[in-house]
Protein backbone atom coordinates (compact mmCIF):
# COMPACT_ATOMS: atom_id res chain seq x y z
CA UNK A 1 0.00 0.00 0.00
CA UNK A 2 1.40 3.30 -1.03
CA UNK A 3 2.21 6.01 1.48
CA UNK A 4 -0.56 8.32 0.16
CA UNK A 5 -3.22 5.71 0.69
CA UNK A 6 -1.96 5.06 4.20
CA UNK A 7 -1.99 8.79 4.94
CA UNK A 8 -5.57 9.12 3.79
CA UNK A 9 -6.74 5.95 5.49
CA UNK A 10 -5.04 6.41 8.83
CA UNK A 11 -4.99 10.17 9.20
CA UNK A 12 -7.44 12.09 7.00
CA UNK A 13 -10.45 9.82 7.42
CA UNK A 14 -10.10 9.56 11.25
CA UNK A 15 -9.72 13.36 11.45
CA UNK A 16 -12.90 13.91 9.39
CA UNK A 17 -14.80 11.44 11.58
CA UNK A 18 -13.58 13.17 14.75
CA UNK A 19 -14.55 16.60 13.43
CA UNK A 20 -18.01 15.38 12.41
CA UNK A 21 -18.45 13.76 15.83
CA UNK A 22 -17.39 16.92 17.64
CA UNK A 23 -19.84 18.92 15.51
CA UNK A 24 -22.72 16.67 16.58
CA UNK A 25 -23.19 15.13 13.16
CA UNK A 26 -23.93 11.72 14.65
CA UNK A 27 -26.41 13.12 17.29
CA UNK A 28 -30.19 13.71 17.02
CA UNK A 29 -30.99 17.22 15.78
CA UNK A 30 -33.59 19.51 17.53
CA UNK A 31 -35.50 21.74 15.16
CA UNK A 32 -34.79 25.47 15.79
CA UNK A 33 -37.52 27.66 17.34
CA UNK A 34 -38.69 29.41 20.54
CA UNK A 35 -39.51 27.39 23.56
CA UNK A 36 -43.11 28.15 24.57
CA UNK A 37 -43.38 29.90 27.93
CA UNK A 38 -46.09 29.11 30.41
CA UNK A 39 -48.25 32.27 30.86
CA UNK A 40 -48.69 33.88 34.27
CA UNK A 41 -52.07 33.07 35.74
CA UNK A 42 -54.05 35.86 37.44
CA UNK A 43 -57.26 35.48 39.39
CA UNK A 44 -59.93 37.68 40.95
CA UNK A 45 -60.33 39.54 37.67
CA UNK A 46 -63.72 40.38 36.20
CA UNK A 47 -64.18 39.90 32.47
CA UNK A 48 -67.07 41.60 30.68
CA UNK A 49 -68.40 41.44 27.14
CA UNK A 50 -68.53 44.69 25.18
CA UNK A 51 -71.99 45.56 23.89
CA UNK A 52 -73.57 48.44 21.98
CA UNK A 53 -76.85 49.50 23.49
CA UNK A 54 -76.38 53.12 24.50
CA UNK A 55 -77.76 55.74 22.11
CA UNK A 56 -75.58 58.66 21.12
CA UNK A 57 -76.23 61.60 23.43
CA UNK A 58 -75.28 65.26 23.52
CA UNK A 59 -74.50 66.84 26.88
CA UNK A 60 -75.23 70.37 28.08
CA UNK A 61 -74.10 72.18 31.23
CA UNK A 62 -76.71 73.17 33.79
CA UNK A 63 -77.02 74.19 37.42
CA UNK A 64 -79.07 72.85 40.31
CA UNK A 65 -81.54 75.24 41.91
CA UNK A 66 -84.33 74.91 44.44
CA UNK A 67 -87.95 75.78 43.76
CA UNK A 68 -88.11 77.39 47.20
CA UNK A 69 -85.18 79.62 48.07
CA UNK A 70 -84.60 82.97 49.77
CA UNK A 71 -81.82 85.49 50.32
CA UNK A 72 -81.28 86.22 54.03
CA UNK A 73 -80.62 89.91 54.68
CA UNK A 74 -81.25 92.56 57.32
CA UNK A 75 -83.07 95.89 57.55
CA UNK A 76 -80.39 97.32 59.83
CA UNK A 77 -76.85 98.56 59.48
CA UNK A 78 -75.03 97.09 62.43
CA UNK A 79 -72.04 94.99 63.45
CA UNK A 80 -72.42 91.19 63.32
CA UNK A 81 -71.76 89.69 66.75
CA UNK A 82 -72.89 86.13 66.11
CA UNK A 83 -73.12 83.70 63.17
CA UNK A 84 -74.61 80.34 64.13
CA UNK A 85 -74.63 78.39 60.86
CA UNK A 86 -72.23 77.40 58.09
CA UNK A 87 -72.62 76.33 54.48
CA UNK A 88 -74.51 73.06 54.21
CA UNK A 89 -76.25 73.30 57.61
CA UNK A 90 -79.94 72.45 57.59
CA UNK A 91 -82.08 74.57 59.91
CA UNK A 92 -85.64 74.77 61.20
CA UNK A 93 -88.03 77.62 60.63
CA UNK A 94 -87.40 80.39 63.18
CA UNK A 95 -83.92 79.13 64.09
CA UNK A 96 -81.43 81.93 64.88
CA UNK A 97 -78.94 82.41 62.05
CA UNK A 98 -77.22 85.76 62.69
CA UNK A 99 -77.22 88.22 65.60
CA UNK A 100 -76.47 91.93 65.21
CA UNK A 101 -75.14 94.39 67.79
CA UNK A 102 -78.07 96.25 69.41
CA UNK A 103 -76.18 98.93 71.35
CA UNK A 104 -76.99 101.69 68.87
CA UNK A 105 -80.57 100.48 68.50
CA UNK A 106 -81.04 100.33 72.29
CA UNK A 107 -79.78 103.92 72.51
CA UNK A 108 -82.27 104.94 69.86
CA UNK A 109 -85.08 103.22 71.75
CA UNK A 110 -84.10 104.94 74.99
CA UNK A 111 -83.88 108.29 73.24
CA UNK A 112 -87.28 107.78 71.61
CA UNK A 113 -88.86 106.80 74.94
CA UNK A 114 -87.33 109.88 76.58
CA UNK A 115 -88.74 112.05 73.80
CA UNK A 116 -92.18 110.50 74.33
CA UNK A 117 -92.01 111.26 78.06
CA UNK A 118 -91.03 114.87 77.37
CA UNK A 119 -93.92 115.20 74.96
CA UNK A 120 -96.32 113.87 77.62
CA UNK A 121 -94.98 116.40 80.14
CA UNK A 122 -95.46 119.19 77.63
CA UNK A 123 -98.97 117.91 77.03
CA UNK A 124 -99.80 118.15 80.71
CA UNK A 125 -98.41 121.70 80.89
CA UNK A 126 -100.34 122.69 77.79
CA UNK A 127 -103.60 121.25 79.14
CA UNK A 128 -103.12 123.05 82.49
CA UNK A 129 -102.45 126.32 80.68
CA UNK A 130 -105.51 125.79 78.47
CA UNK A 131 -107.68 125.07 81.49
CA UNK A 132 -106.59 128.30 83.22
CA UNK A 133 -107.00 130.45 80.13
CA UNK A 134 -110.33 128.79 79.36
CA UNK A 135 -111.79 130.05 82.67
CA UNK A 136 -110.53 133.57 82.00
CA UNK A 137 -111.93 133.45 78.49
CA UNK A 138 -115.34 132.35 79.79
CA UNK A 139 -115.43 135.31 82.25
CA UNK A 140 -114.46 137.78 79.53
CA UNK A 141 -117.25 136.41 77.33
CA UNK A 142 -119.76 137.50 80.01
CA UNK A 143 -117.98 140.79 80.71
CA UNK A 144 -117.87 141.86 77.07
CA UNK A 145 -121.64 141.64 76.96
CA UNK A 146 -122.01 144.10 79.88
CA UNK A 147 -119.27 146.40 78.60
CA UNK A 148 -117.08 145.78 81.63
CA UNK A 149 -114.09 145.10 79.38
CA UNK A 150 -112.97 146.68 76.18
CA UNK A 151 -112.94 144.92 72.83
CA UNK A 152 -109.12 144.97 72.86
CA UNK A 153 -108.93 143.27 76.25
CA UNK A 154 -111.42 140.62 75.10
CA UNK A 155 -109.50 139.99 71.88
CA UNK A 156 -106.23 139.55 73.78
CA UNK A 157 -107.78 136.93 76.09
CA UNK A 158 -109.38 135.14 73.15
CA UNK A 159 -106.05 135.01 71.30
CA UNK A 160 -104.37 133.49 74.36
CA UNK A 161 -107.18 130.93 74.55
CA UNK A 162 -106.80 129.93 70.89
CA UNK A 163 -103.00 129.70 71.31
CA UNK A 164 -103.41 127.46 74.35
CA UNK A 165 -105.70 125.14 72.36
CA UNK A 166 -103.12 125.01 69.58
CA UNK A 167 -100.41 124.15 72.09
CA UNK A 168 -102.48 121.21 73.34
CA UNK A 169 -102.95 119.88 69.79
CA UNK A 170 -99.26 120.35 69.10
CA UNK A 171 -98.39 118.44 72.28
CA UNK A 172 -100.76 115.61 71.23
CA UNK A 173 -99.05 115.35 67.83
CA UNK A 174 -95.62 115.38 69.51
CA UNK A 175 -96.68 112.49 71.75
CA UNK A 176 -97.92 110.49 68.76
CA UNK A 177 -94.69 111.12 66.83
CA UNK A 178 -92.53 110.24 69.83
CA UNK A 179 -94.44 107.02 70.47
CA UNK A 180 -94.22 106.08 66.79
CA UNK A 181 -90.46 106.66 66.90
CA UNK A 182 -90.15 104.57 70.05
CA UNK A 183 -92.24 101.81 68.48
CA UNK A 184 -90.12 101.81 65.29
CA UNK A 185 -86.89 101.74 67.29
CA UNK A 186 -88.26 98.91 69.41
CA UNK A 187 -89.23 96.98 66.28
CA UNK A 188 -85.67 97.31 65.01
CA UNK A 189 -84.51 95.33 68.03
CA UNK A 190 -86.38 92.34 66.64
CA UNK A 191 -84.55 92.70 63.32
CA UNK A 192 -81.25 92.29 65.15
CA UNK A 193 -82.01 88.55 65.50
CA UNK A 194 -82.10 87.14 61.97
CA UNK A 195 -83.94 83.81 61.81
CA UNK A 196 -84.73 81.24 59.13
CA UNK A 197 -87.92 82.07 57.20
CA UNK A 198 -88.57 78.37 56.59
CA UNK A 199 -86.95 75.00 57.20
CA UNK A 200 -84.17 74.37 54.71
CA UNK A 201 -80.42 74.26 54.11
CA UNK A 202 -77.89 77.10 54.08
CA UNK A 203 -75.56 77.85 51.18
CA UNK A 204 -73.53 80.81 49.89
CA UNK A 205 -72.88 82.10 53.43
CA UNK A 206 -71.26 85.49 53.02
CA UNK A 207 -71.06 86.84 56.56
CA UNK A 208 -68.69 86.46 59.51
CA UNK A 209 -68.48 87.82 63.04
CA UNK A 210 -67.20 91.39 62.94
CA UNK A 211 -68.65 92.23 59.53
CA UNK A 212 -70.93 95.25 59.13
CA UNK A 213 -74.31 94.17 57.84
CA UNK A 214 -76.16 96.66 55.63
CA UNK A 215 -79.82 96.76 54.55
CA UNK A 216 -80.42 94.64 51.47
CA UNK A 217 -76.99 92.98 51.57
CA UNK A 218 -77.42 89.19 51.22
CA UNK A 219 -75.85 87.43 54.19
CA UNK A 220 -76.59 83.90 53.03
CA UNK A 221 -79.03 81.85 50.99
CA UNK A 222 -81.48 79.21 52.18
CA UNK A 223 -83.38 76.68 50.13
CA UNK A 224 -85.38 73.51 50.51
CA UNK A 225 -86.42 70.61 48.28
CA UNK A 226 -87.66 69.89 45.69
CA UNK A 227 -84.74 70.69 43.40
CA UNK A 228 -84.48 71.16 39.67
CA UNK A 229 -81.82 71.70 37.00
CA UNK A 230 -81.85 74.85 34.88
CA UNK A 231 -80.26 74.39 31.46
CA UNK A 232 -80.09 76.37 28.22
CA UNK A 233 -80.50 74.20 25.10
CA UNK A 234 -79.77 75.13 21.46
CA UNK A 235 -82.71 76.11 19.29
CA UNK A 236 -82.55 72.87 17.26
CA UNK A 237 -84.18 71.11 20.21
CA UNK A 238 -86.99 73.64 20.78
CA UNK A 239 -89.64 71.40 19.18
CA UNK A 240 -88.13 68.16 20.52
CA UNK A 241 -88.22 68.86 24.27
CA UNK A 242 -91.67 68.78 25.87
CA UNK A 243 -93.00 68.93 29.47
CA UNK A 244 -93.16 65.48 31.03
CA UNK A 245 -90.26 64.14 28.96
CA UNK A 246 -87.64 62.11 30.86
CA UNK A 247 -84.00 63.09 30.50
CA UNK A 248 -80.80 61.77 32.05
CA UNK A 249 -79.11 64.26 34.41
CA UNK A 250 -75.66 64.00 35.99
CA UNK A 251 -75.10 65.87 39.30
CA UNK A 252 -71.40 66.61 39.68
CA UNK A 253 -71.33 67.48 43.39
CA UNK A 254 -72.65 64.07 44.42
CA UNK A 255 -71.31 62.18 41.37
CA UNK A 256 -74.69 60.63 40.56
CA UNK A 257 -76.78 60.23 37.42
CA UNK A 258 -80.56 60.51 37.92
CA UNK A 259 -83.66 60.57 35.78
CA UNK A 260 -85.19 64.05 35.53
CA UNK A 261 -88.60 65.15 34.29
CA UNK A 262 -88.97 68.23 32.10
CA UNK A 263 -91.22 70.68 33.98
CA UNK A 264 -91.01 73.91 31.99
CA UNK A 265 -89.91 74.71 28.45
CA UNK A 266 -89.53 78.35 27.45
CA UNK A 267 -90.47 79.14 23.88
CA UNK A 268 -88.60 82.44 24.02
CA UNK A 269 -85.22 82.19 22.31
CA UNK A 270 -82.22 84.17 23.48
CA UNK A 271 -81.32 86.22 20.38
CA UNK A 272 -77.64 86.32 21.35
CA UNK A 273 -76.98 82.65 22.18
CA UNK A 274 -79.89 81.13 20.20
CA UNK A 275 -80.85 79.00 23.20
CA UNK A 276 -84.01 78.47 25.21
CA UNK A 277 -84.40 77.72 28.92
CA UNK A 278 -85.58 74.37 30.26
CA UNK A 279 -86.34 73.47 33.88
CA UNK A 280 -86.01 69.79 34.82
CA UNK A 281 -87.34 68.37 38.10
CA UNK A 282 -84.97 65.89 39.74
CA UNK A 283 -85.52 63.51 42.68
CA UNK A 284 -84.12 64.57 46.03
CA UNK A 285 -80.71 63.06 46.83
CA UNK A 286 -78.46 63.22 49.90
CA UNK A 287 -75.94 66.02 49.57
CA UNK A 288 -77.75 67.89 46.82
CA UNK A 289 -78.04 71.67 47.13
CA UNK A 290 -78.47 74.74 44.98
CA UNK A 291 -75.55 75.79 42.83
CA UNK A 292 -74.22 72.30 42.06
CA UNK A 293 -72.90 71.71 38.55
CA UNK A 294 -75.06 69.45 36.40
CA UNK A 295 -75.06 67.89 32.93
CA UNK A 296 -78.17 67.18 30.91
CA UNK A 297 -78.00 64.45 28.25
CA UNK A 298 -80.17 64.81 25.15
CA UNK A 299 -80.54 61.80 22.79
CA UNK A 300 -78.90 62.88 19.53
CA UNK A 301 -80.09 60.00 17.34
CA UNK A 302 -81.24 56.41 17.49
CA UNK A 303 -77.78 55.11 16.61
CA UNK A 304 -75.96 53.00 19.17
CA UNK A 305 -72.33 53.11 20.17
CA UNK A 306 -69.88 50.96 22.07
CA UNK A 307 -69.43 52.03 25.70
CA UNK A 308 -67.16 50.62 28.36
CA UNK A 309 -66.98 51.33 32.11
CA UNK A 310 -64.25 53.68 33.32
CA UNK A 311 -62.85 50.88 35.53
CA UNK A 312 -61.82 48.99 32.40
CA UNK A 313 -59.47 51.77 31.25
CA UNK A 314 -55.83 52.45 32.04
CA UNK A 315 -53.11 54.68 30.66
CA UNK A 316 -50.08 53.49 28.69
CA UNK A 317 -47.78 56.41 27.91
CA UNK A 318 -50.79 58.74 28.05
CA UNK A 319 -52.69 56.53 25.62
CA UNK A 320 -56.01 55.00 26.67
CA UNK A 321 -55.95 51.22 26.67
CA UNK A 322 -57.86 48.13 27.83
CA UNK A 323 -56.97 44.48 28.38
CA UNK A 324 -58.53 42.43 25.59
CA UNK A 325 -59.19 38.78 26.50
CA UNK A 326 -59.03 36.20 23.70
CA UNK A 327 -60.85 32.87 23.44
CA UNK A 328 -58.08 31.17 25.42
CA UNK A 329 -58.45 33.68 28.25
CA UNK A 330 -55.11 35.28 27.39
CA UNK A 331 -54.90 39.06 27.84
CA UNK A 332 -53.60 41.47 25.22
CA UNK A 333 -53.14 45.23 25.49
CA UNK A 334 -55.53 47.06 23.19
CA UNK A 335 -55.37 50.81 22.55
CA UNK A 336 -58.71 52.60 22.24
CA UNK A 337 -59.92 56.03 21.16
CA UNK A 338 -62.51 57.47 23.52
CA UNK A 339 -65.43 59.79 22.94
CA UNK A 340 -67.66 61.54 25.46
CA UNK A 341 -68.21 60.40 29.02
CA UNK A 342 -71.69 59.05 29.74
CA UNK A 343 -72.22 58.68 33.47
CA UNK A 344 -69.61 56.16 34.67
CA UNK A 345 -68.79 54.96 31.14
CA UNK A 346 -67.00 56.21 28.05
CA UNK A 347 -67.96 55.97 24.38
CA UNK A 348 -65.36 54.02 22.38
CA UNK A 349 -64.83 55.47 18.92
CA UNK A 350 -62.31 52.85 17.78
CA UNK A 351 -60.36 49.86 19.08
CA UNK A 352 -63.22 47.65 20.23
CA UNK A 353 -66.31 46.06 18.74
CA UNK A 354 -69.41 44.45 20.22
CA UNK A 355 -68.65 40.94 21.45
CA UNK A 356 -65.07 41.65 22.51
CA UNK A 357 -64.18 40.63 26.04
CA UNK A 358 -62.22 42.99 28.29
CA UNK A 359 -61.03 43.17 31.88
CA UNK A 360 -62.96 45.43 34.27
CA UNK A 361 -61.30 46.52 37.50
CA UNK A 362 -57.82 45.83 38.92
CA UNK A 363 -56.43 46.64 35.47
CA UNK A 364 -53.00 47.59 36.82
CA UNK A 365 -52.61 44.08 38.26
CA UNK A 366 -52.99 42.51 34.80
CA UNK A 367 -50.05 41.89 32.44
CA UNK A 368 -49.76 41.37 28.72
CA UNK A 369 -50.29 37.73 27.71
CA UNK A 370 -51.41 36.74 31.20
CA UNK A 371 -53.96 33.98 31.57
CA UNK A 372 -57.20 34.71 33.35
CA UNK A 373 -57.71 32.06 36.00
CA UNK A 374 -61.03 30.42 36.81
Amino acid sequence: MSALKKYVLYFIIPMVVIILWLGGFFEHKISPGEKPLKPKVISNVKVITVSSSTPIEEEFDGVVSAKNHAAISTRLMSKVIGVYVKDGDCVKRGQLLVKLDTKDISSMVAEANYGAKQAEDQMKAAEANLQAISKTYQRFQKLIKTGAVTEQEYDEVKAKYEAAKAMVEQAKNAIMAAKAGASAAGANLAYANITAPFSGCIYMKNVNVGDIAAPGMPLMMIDKPPYRVDVALPEKYINKITPGQTLKVYIGGIDKTVEGTVKEVSKALNPMSHTFDVKIDIPNQDGITSGLYAKVYIPKSQETVVTIPKDALFKWDDIDAVWLVDKNNITHMQFVKLGQKVGDSYVVLSGLKPGDRIVEGNVYNVCDKCKIGE
